[in-house]
Formats: structure tokens, C-alpha cells, sequence
């Protein structure tokens, strides 16, 4: 089983409780270093887990993090928890293309190409399953949150679209949309925001209060 995201979060949650009920568990991380530190707290709890790096902004990564997940497991995951994402906070006119193209790489792109990447050895067995976790601001939309709840609406349309696809294959893919969840993720946002509004005190107080309502 393929886990991607598993540094943190809800896919660190994901990656150990699924190495607990005794699955053979591959997490990703976006570095070796990270993908090390996944490694030795498994293994502090008394789990098994092997660890692959891959960054899903490179097609190149995916590629061969998707190879060395098949070299582990015989072939290719007979299931991929498609969780790694990354927020953006600021208002949809204020923010730099750059971080507008890297959040829909990550949380569309990326994680779709993913799903293809291990989709064929799944049709081969006649078997497999694919979760993908959006989110709740994909069905409610928030201030401040606009191009990172666009990122999610668009994973979950592409998610009810490959469902219908793939199961003539045997393949059942899942949605997951949770809602505020107590992880580094909103570190970030919240970091992202500060930076956006560094040295504008009056508009920070206002969209960090829109931030505490969305999240």
C-alpha cells in the first residue's frame, strides 16, 4: 500500500495505523531526509515501513518513486492512499502565479498523475483500490482560501470521474473530503499568510480572522 504524504499529518496517522493492522506500508516524502525520519518513527513504534521519496511537482520523481514502490511490492501497490498536498492562503487577486501553479501541480496534477502511474498494475490483477483525500472546503469555499479550495474542488470532480472509469478493471476509487484538522498543514497556511501581509497590520488582523473561520 502506497501512501503519499506521509511525513505528517493525516498521512503519518494513515501510514502507521495501516503498518499496525500488519499491511506492508510504502510512505512518500519529498526528501531522503524525510523519508529517513518516516523510516526511524516507525520503527520506534515497532513497525515496518519502507519509505520512498517523490516530488509530485516532477513527472521524473513520480515515475520512479512508482518504480521502487513496484520493486517492493512485487509489481506495483494494490492500494495508494493519495493524500500529499499543500495549502494556499491569500486572497485569489494578491497571490503570485508561481505558488498558484506549484498548489495545483501538487494537489491536482501531481496526485493524479499518481493515480495513473499505479493504475496499470492494478488492471493487470484485476483488483485494487484508490483513496484520494480532498477536503471539506472543496464543497464549502472560504476567504482567503480560493485557489487552495479550487485545487480540492477540482480533485474531487477528477475522483468521481476516475471511479466510473476504473471500475470495469476492479479497481474501486475512494473519496475522502475531512474537514479542519489539527496537523502542521495550517502551520503553513498561517505562515504564508503572515508573509503575505508582513508590514500591512490592519489587513493581516482582517484576513487572519478570515483564516480562523475557514480553517
Amino acid at each position: 500500500m502506497l501512501v503519499t504524504g506521509a511525513t505528517s499529518g493525516i498521512g503519518l496517522a494513515t501510514a502507521l495505523l495501516l503498518a499496525r493492522q500488519g499491511r506492508q506500508v510504502i510512505g512518500t516524502a519529498r526528501s531522503k531526509d524525510k523519508a529517513d525520519a518516516l523510516v526511524r518513527t516507525a520503527h520506534a513504534q515497532g513497525l515496518a515501513l519502507d519509505a520512498v521519496v517523490m516530488d509530485l511537482t516532477d513527472p521524473a520523481s513520480c515515475r520512479e518513486a512508482i518504480a521502487r514502490a513496484a520493486d517492493l511490492t512485487e509489481g506495483g501497490p494494490h492500494a495508494l492512499v493519495a493524500n500529499a498536498g499543500i495549502p494556499l492562503t491569500g486572497a485569489i487577486t494578491n497571490l503570485p502565479e508561481d505558488r498558484i501553479r506549484e498548489v495545483l501541480e501538487v494537489n491536482v496534477v501531481g496526485t493524479l498523475r499518481t493515480c495513473t502511474l499505479v493504475l496499470p498494475a492494478m488492471r493487470r490483477r484485476g483488483r485494487g483500490r484508490i483513496v484520494t483525500v480532498s477536503s471539506a472546503s472543496a464543497r464549502i469555499p472560504a476567504p482567503m482560501s480560493g485557489w487552495y479550495t479550487a485545487s480540492k474542488h477540482a480533485l474531487s470532480a477528477a475522483t468521481h470521474s476516475l471511479r466510473m472509469e476504473t471500475r470495469r478493471y476492479g479497481v474501486q476509487v475512494v473519496l475522502v473530503e475531512p474537514g479542519t484538522v489539527a496537523t502542521p498543514f495550517w502551520d503553513r497556511a498561517r505562515e504564508d499568510l503572515s508573509a503575505l501581509t508582513r508590514g500591512r497590520r490592519g489587513r493581516r488582523r482582517r484576513t487572519s480572522s478570515g483564516v480562523e473561520r475557514a480553517t
